[in-house]
């Protein structure tokens, strides 16, 4: 289950909000020094020779292959050029969302779109071009980009250039796409616009999450916290806003992964394999792409990154490793609370002395009724991070006021990371990278090699809070609720000493090498191999000895029970458990219900007041259903449906042991709340206009949509689990993490007959509509001749309804789930090969 600050007890909404000074002021000794980093300067090569960072001539020379699917193969001698390729490619099947998403990190959507996304009614684009320019991520790109490495500014400004070869091209050519070709907002970008994208990027699960919490903290208790017109006879009417008391969520609900690192002691010929199943929006900024990035003797690898990262390979393989990465329950933020001064919101102690909260007026354009509105908006903040503010959770009263410092704001090590493990050729080498650079600021990493070992890592940017601090949080019932509850840091700042500087070193993070596995579903470091359980890290890495989600037990039963005959892993068999599409509820719960119902027969079952139905049509589907996910699955959404109702409401009545992490809890209920909870999921699957017995093909798809927004109705069939139903291959019907500010076609969720709020699992009259799961799907395995990779992208290359990449995989995957040949060497390269460019561009 997905914590967030929402779910903070009452008896800590209390505390937080005024509790006796005892409570409030525990005493807090000077932390452990923590080291204070020098100035950072200039930084010179270390990862890659200098003769093959930038390019010496006068043009950029870069070879593209592109194989079936669309996939590019981008050849140069040198990485300048080799991202000159990156960004070509990039621009020619993607260049309108990309386009967008610039926009976006330069807080130019409100001005280009209005204050609203394409579907949904909520201000962000308003509130978040007002946050990104109060951060200053574009100016500190400014002034950092000069302090880059010099493989990150190589990497960059290739990259820039190819972007801008390819759209000065195709709009001479007038082929352009359709979607942006005549848009305002389409130009050519820069260096610092690339850079401030990254800076978005690391901060997308830190304060990038807490975008509307940032935008309301003020001092006021009324509306002070909304924008206003600077014009004096301008008139702003329809604001909408989003409930405050709900945005302090890290963007995690079904934003997750799977990964698995199989050792030689779990594999059938002694070599390892990787499974890399990332759960990710299929559109908008954390949409993935496949490259494959050569400079001979120096780079050689393959794999998918996110839409915009310029140049490297986020999650892939070369010739002797593969790796990938999960979201992490981690947190890259800590929270501090401030003791105001009595009678003044705006004035704070600290250290026995007053300091003043700043306040700095912004100013963002935005398109409202048709004309462009210069909006103002003030927000505060201290030497020590920003205000923010939620009603009822962080208030901002007159006790207390809460600052918030994230540790990958303006990381510049994003780059060098990830082309320090794209280089790397062993292990040694690949956590060398980890200990050099903090760049992949999120997530955990799994790594698997030809040699045969595995590897985990939390190598988040965790604060790294002094044991005094994290003593002083424990020894408080208050704050240790909030760290356990929602690993949450909530720090008592009276001194200046308390606030961290620095992220966990590597030596302290969570980590395992194995010859057998490690694996991880988004739950923490703590089970990432039951046999080597991680414990005694910070606890700003996550719970340990704590229940596991559905989806990480059905991981770690997969891990046992879908071995071959030998008890060993092929690469085929690890293709296998993924589209298995079984579902741990479906295995544990749904057998039990049966049972249940079978034995309840025509008996009325409660429903509410003055409600009862018999649940016999209910039994007799989850009987025909075949214990899958698959487009064939009878009652699959019946199944569903059943698992949405029992997530809410205790249903098992063994409680969780942690020394059985996988089996605990279980056993169902026999009180009655089983049969309700089917009666609940038989009305509401009807209630949705369904057939009990449909197949879960018929009701679970896909639709593309038109450039104006409209469907194209090519409904395509989709086989895939659901979180909520403890499934490995997830997919989901949501749309709030596609940051784009296209049109969608999002058809709305049926109201559930019991709470009568929208379905979660978003079921209505059309079906489980997809937008969200697994979408870069890879397997890496190793033979004496080198790797062997099989991959999909689920929602396909282009973005351009135009390419045939449009939906190419996408159609493949519709079919019948399957992988397809990753192509890596030179002899597959040209007998899958469908185009080639040699580009030759003056500099």
């Amino acid at each position: 289950m997905n914590k967030t600050l929402i779910s903070l007890s009452a008896i800590a909404l209390t505390c937080l909000s005024g509790c006796s000074d005892d409570d409030k002021h525990p005493v807090i000794l000077p932390p452990d020094d923590q080291g204070v980093e020098e100035p950072a300067e200039p930084k010179i090569s270390y990862i890659i020779q200098d003769d093959k960072i930038f390019e010496e001539g006068a043009q950029y020379k870069v070879e593209i292959k592109r194989t079936t699917y669309g996939v590019p193969h981008i050849k140069a001698n040198n990485l300048e050029s080799a991202a000159f390729g990156n960004g070509y490619a990039q621009a020619e099947d993607n260049i309108c969302f990309i386009s967008d998403e610039i926009v976006r990190v330069n807080s130019e959507r409100s001005k280009y779109h209005g204050p609203d996304l394409a579907t949904f009614e909520d201000n962000i684009n308003l509130m978040t071009d007002f946050v990104y320019k109060f951060l200053k991520l574009k100016e500190k790109a400014q002034e950092n980009l000069p302090q880059l490495s010099q493989e990150s500014q190589a990497l960059i400004k290739g990259y820039v250039k190819g972007y801008n070869h390819y759209f000065a091209e195709a709009k001479s050519k007038q082929t352009l796409p359709e979607q942006c070709a005549t848009a305002p907002w389409l130009r050519q970008i820069n260096e610092v616009d690339v850079l401030t994208y990254l800076y978005a990027n690391a901060i997308s699960t830190g304060l990038g999450g807490s975008i509307f919490s940032l935008a309301y903290a003020n001092p006021g208790d009324t509306l002070e916290w909304q924008p206003r017109p600077i014009q004096e006879k301008a008139r702003v009417s329809g604001l909408r806003t989003k409930n405050i008391t709900s945005i302090m969520d890290k963007p995690k609900s079904g934003f997750g992964s799977n990964a698995w690192g199989l050792g030689k002691e779990a594999t059938e010929n002694g070599k390892g394999i990787l499974l890399a199943n990332p759960h990710y929006p299929h559109s908008g900024a954390y949409r993935f792409w496949q490259a494959h990035m050569e400079i001979p003797g120096v780079l050689n690898v393959s794999g998918a990154s996110l839409m915009g990262i310029p140049g490297i390979v986020n999650i892939g393989f070369n010739d002797n490793i593969a790796w990938t990465h999960t979201l992490s329950d981690a947190t890259t933020r800590a929270f501090y609370q401030l003791q105001l001064k009595p009678g003044d919101r705006t004035t704070y102690l600290m250290d026995g002395k007053e300091h003043k909260i700043e306040v700095e007026r912004i100013k963002v354009d935005a398109l409202i009724n048709g004309t462009i509105v210069t909006l103002e908006k003030d927000f505060y903040f201290t030497d020590h991070g920003p205000l923010i503010e939620a009603q009822g959770i962080i208030p901002w009263n007159d006790q207390n006021a809460y600052i918030v410092n994230d540790t990958n704001l303006y990381n510049n090590e994003l780059l060098d990371h990830w082309l320090a493990v794209n280089t790397a050729q062993d292990l040694d080498s690949f956590k060398a990278a980890f200990k050099k650079f903090d760049g992949v600021g999120y997530t955990n990493t799994v790594y698997a090699d030809k040699s045969g070992q595995s590897f985990y890592i939390d190598d988040t940017n965790v604060p790294a809070l002094s044991d005094v601090v994290l003593t002083t949080i424990k020894e408080s019932p208050v704050l240790n609720d909030i760290l356990v509850n929602n690993g949450i840091a909530v720090v008592p700042a009276f001194s200046s000493t308390v606030f961290h500087t620095q992220a966990v070193p590597f030596d302290k993070t969570p980590q395992l090498t194995s010859s057998h596995y490690v694996q991880n579903s988004n739950d923490s470091h703590w089970a990432t191999n039951l046999d080597n359980l991680l414990e005694g890290y910070s606890p700003l890495y996550g719970p340990e000895k704590t229940q596991l989600s559905l989806r990480t037990r059905m991981s770690l039963t997969m891990l046992q029970d879908s071995r071959g005959d030998d008890n060993k892993f092929s690469g085929q068999e690890v293709e296998d458990a993924l589209f298995s599409n079984r579902i741990y509820f479906g295995e544990t719960v749904v057998p039990q219900v049966i049972m249940q119902c079978k034995a309840a027969g025509d008996m009325p079952i409660p429903v509410a007041e003055g409600l009862s139905i018999s649940v016999a049509p209910g039994c007799k589907a989850l009987q025909a259903w075949n214990m899958k996910q698959d487009k064939d699955s009878i009652a699959g959404h019946l199944v569903r449906e059943l698992a949405s109702v029992a997530y809410y409401i205790p249903h098992l009545t063994v409680p969780f042991d942690p020394a059985d992490p996988v089996n605990t809890p279980n056993s169902l209920t026999t009180d009655g709340t089983a049969l309700a909870g089917l009666a609940v999921a038989m009305l509401n699957v009807q209630t949705a206009q369904w057939p009990l017995d449909a197949k879960l093909g018929d009701v679970q798809f896909v639709e593309n949509v038109n450039v104006d927004g409209s469907e194209q109705r090519t409904r395509l069939p989709w086989a895939g689990t659901h979180e909520i139903e403890g499934g490995f291959n997830t997919f989901e019907s949501f749309y709030q993490f596609d940051s784009s500010s296209y049109q969608k076609k999002i058809y709305p969720a049926s109201i559930n007959v019991a709470t009568q709020q929208p379905l979660v699992t978003g079921l209505g009259s059309q079906g489980y509509q997809v937008g969200f799961g697994s979408s870069w799907i890879m397997v890496v395995s190793w033979d004496e001749n080198g790797p062997i990779a099989r991959g999909l992208l689920t929602h396909s290359q282009s973005t351009n309804p135009q390419s045939e990449h449009y939906d190419d995989q996408t159609h493949l995957y519709s079919e019948q789930p399957i992988l397809r040949p990753i192509i890596f060497n030179s002899a597959d390269i040209s007998l899958a090969l469908i185009s080639e460019s040699n580009l030759q561009v003056d500099k």
